[in-house]
C-alpha cells in the first residue's frame, strides 16, 4: 500500500494516540516519560508532524510497544475498515475539508469513537460493494454537492470569462464572429499543435472526442491536440473554449483525454467542472441569456420553435443552454428547485442509461439509480429519443425539441420539462437527451405565462418500471417487482397493527 505523507502522518497520529489511551496516559504523562514536550505529543497525534527516528524510539520505549508496530501502517482489528478506506485512497481523494470535515478531525472522530465508526464505515463499504460504486463515484457525488450548495453559480468563473472576452475583444454574440479565433488562441498563446484525426482508425478510441499530449519542449511546455474529425462543429467550439479555460482559470490538475481514464483527485474532477462552465459561459453571455429566457416566459403559449431558436442561437454545444439555465434560473429567476438530466442510448442494445445528472434545492425526481432497472418510458427525456427514429421529428440540425408536465407516482410534485434529444454524430449508433425540469410552484407560475398551456401534454410518470404502480401504463418495459414488493410490507405492517388491537382489549 503506497501511501502519500499527509496519510502517513496521519495513521502515525492515530496509532499513537491509541497506543497512549491504552496505556492510561496523558499527554502531560507521555512527555514527563518520553521527555518530550506535551504539545510536540498532541501536533504528532493530529497528523501535523512525523517525529524522526530517535524520538519514535523514544515514544515507543516510553509506551513500551515495539518500534515496528508504531511505524507499521498496518491498523488494529477496531479500525480494520479504516484500512479499506486507506488502500482506495479515500481520506486523499475526497474533499472533505471542501465541507468544513479536514483530515485531521476525521481522524480526531475514528479515534474516539472507533466501534461507532467502524459501524459506519462497514455499512458504507457493504452498500458500496452493493451497488458496484468505486472512488470515482464517491468524487462525482462529493462534486454534485458542492454544486449544489454553491446554486451551480461560480461569480469568479464568470468574472474570468467577461476578462477573457475584454482582453481578445471578441463577442460569441457577434454574427461576424469566427470561433476559429478560439484554434488560433490556442496556437499562438498556449503554444498547440492542433491535429484532426479520424478516431475510427482505431476501434477502441472512436468514442473518445480529444487526446492531449503535453510536450516538454524548449521555450516552454507545449501541447499535441488530437481532435476526433468526426465532431460536430458544435462540439469543437466548445472543446476548443474548455481547453483555453483550463488556461485562463490556470488550473492545475486536469485530464487529458475526453472520457476519465484515472480520476486521480477531486481537484482533477473539479478542474475539468471549472473548464466547462467558462466554456459555456463563454458562448453565452448571461445578460443575453437572461433577456431570451425572460422573453420566452412571458409567451402566453409553449412555442417550441422559439425554445429551439434560443438554443441554436449559440455557438457550443447542445448542452450548453441546459447547463446554463442551471447556472441563471436559480440565481435571477429565483427558480432554484431545478433538475438537469441527461440520457444516454445505445441504439445497438437499445438500452437507456442517465449518464449525468444535477439537482438544486432537493433531490427531485426523476433520479439515478444504480440497478438494472427500466427507466420510464413515459417520460419526454425518453419518449424524444425514440422519436428521432421518425425523420418528420429530425431538423436539419439532427435535433428533437419539446415540452412536457409531469406528475411523479405516489409524489404530490409537479414539473414542467423542456427536452432536447439528438444523434452523436462521432457515435452514430449513441443518441442523448438533455432535460432541465422546473418544479411547478405558486412562483413558477408567475415567472412562466405559458405554464397552463392546455395544448402542453401531462402525464403521470415514475422513476422505473420496477418502482412504479400506474396499472394501465402502455409502454411498460418490465414487471412493478419492486412496488409490489413494498405493497405486500405495508400490508403485513398493517396486518401487525391489527393483530396488536384486537389483542390488547
Amino acid at each position: 500500500m503506497l501511501l502519500d505523507q499527509e496519510t502517513l502522518r496521519l495513521i502515525f497520529g492515530l496509532k499513537l494516540r491509541q497506543f497512549r489511551q491504552e496505556k492510561g496516559l496523558s499527554l502531560k504523562e507521555l512527555g514527563n516519560i518520553s521527555g518530550l514536550s506535551a504539545s510536540y505529543i498532541n501536533e504528532i497525534e493530529k497528523g501535523k508532524k512525523y517525529p524522526k527516528n530517535d524520538k519514535i524510539m523514544l515514544l515507543a520505549n516510553s509506551l513500551g510497544v515495539p518500534y515496528d508496530d508504531l511505524i507499521s501502517v498496518r491498523l488494529n482489528k477496531e479500525l480494520k475498515h479504516l484500512t479499506k478506506i486507506l488502500e482506495n485512497n479515500l481520506l486523499k481523494n475526497l474533499p472533505f475539508d471542501l465541507f468544513g470535515i479536514p483530515a485531521q478531525g476525521l481522524l480526531e472522530l475514528i479515534t474516539n469513537e472507533p466501534n461507532k465508526f467502524k459501524i459506519l464505515v462497514g455499512t458504507l463499504v457493504e452498500l458500496a460493494r452493493g451497488f458496484n460504486l468505486r472512488v470515482k463515484d464517491f468524487l462525482f457525488a462529493s462534486l454534485r454537492a458542492y454544486i449544489e450548495l454553491k446554486n451551480n453559480y461560480f461569480e469568479e468563473v464568470e468574472d474570468s470569462v467577461q476578462a477573457f472576452l475584454e482582453k481578445h475583444n471578441w463577442s460569441p454574440l457577434d454574427a461576424h464572429s469566427d470561433v476559429s479565433f478560439l484554434a488560433e488562441v490556442l496556437k499562438h498563446e498556449y503554444h498547440y499543435d492542433l491535429q484532426e484525426v479520424d478516431f475510427k482508425t482505431y476501434p477502441e478510441l472512436s468514442d473518445l472526442k480529444h487526446v492531449i499530449i503535453p510536450l516538454n519542449k524548449r521555450g516552454g511546455k507545449r501541447f499535441r491536440f488530437l481532435l476526433n474529425k468526426n465532431l460536430s462543429v458544435r462540439e469543437k467550439n466548445f472543446i476548443y473554449a474548455k481547453e483555453i479555460g483550463h488556461h485562463f482559470l490556470d488550473q492545475g490538475e486536469r485530464s487529458y483525454t475526453s472520457i476519465w481514464l484515472n480520476l486521480d483527485s477531486y481537484e482533477q474532477l473539479y478542474n475539468n467542472f471549472k473548464a466547462s462552465y467558462f466554456a459555456s459561459a463563454l458562448f453565452i453571455p448571461k445578460d443575453d441569456f437572461i433577456i431570451k429566457t425572460r422573453n420566452f416566459f412571458q409567451n402566453p403559449k409553449w412555442d417550441g420553435e422559439q425554445f429551439f431558436n434560443i438554443l441554436k442561437a449559440y455557438k457550443g454545444t447542445w448542452d450548453s443552454p441546459f447547463h446554463r439555465m442551471t447556472q441563471i434560473l436559480p440565481t435571477f429567476f429565483n427558480l432554484d428547485k431545478i433538475f438537469f438530466i441527461r440520457f444516454g442510448q445505445d441504439t445497438a442494445t437499445d438500452l437507456y442509461d442517465i449518464t449525468s445528472e444535477l439537482h438544486l434545492s432537493e433531490l427531485h425526481n426523476p433520479h439515478g439509480v444504480r440497478t438494472f432497472e427500466h427507466y420510464c418510458r413515459r417520460w419526454i427525456t425518453i419518449k424524444l429519443l425514440d422519436e428521432l427514429e421518425k425523420k418528420s421529428a429530425i431538423d436539419s440540425d439532427g435535433v428533437a425539441v419539446g415540452v412536457q408536465k409531469v406528475r411523479f407516482f405516489q409524489s404530490e410534485n409537479e414539473y414542467i420539462c423542456f427536452t432536447l434529444a439528438k444523434r452523436e454524430l462521432h457515435a452514430p449508433t449513441n443518441k442523448s437527451s438533455l432535460t432541465i425540469g422546473l418544479q411547478i410552484t405558486p412562483l413558477l407560475r408567475e415567472k412562466i405565462a405559458f405554464i397552463d398551456d392546455p395544448d402542453i401534454p401531462y402525464t403521470d410518470v415514475s422513476i422505473t418500471c420496477e418502482r412504479c404502480g400506474i396499472s394501465d401504463c402502455e409502454v411498460r418495459a418490465a414487471a412493478a417487482t419492486l412496488y409490489e414488493n413494498d405493497k405486500r410490507l405495508q400490508k403485513i405492517d398493517q396486518s401487525i397493527e391489527n393483530l396488536i388491537q384486537d389483542n390488547s382489549n
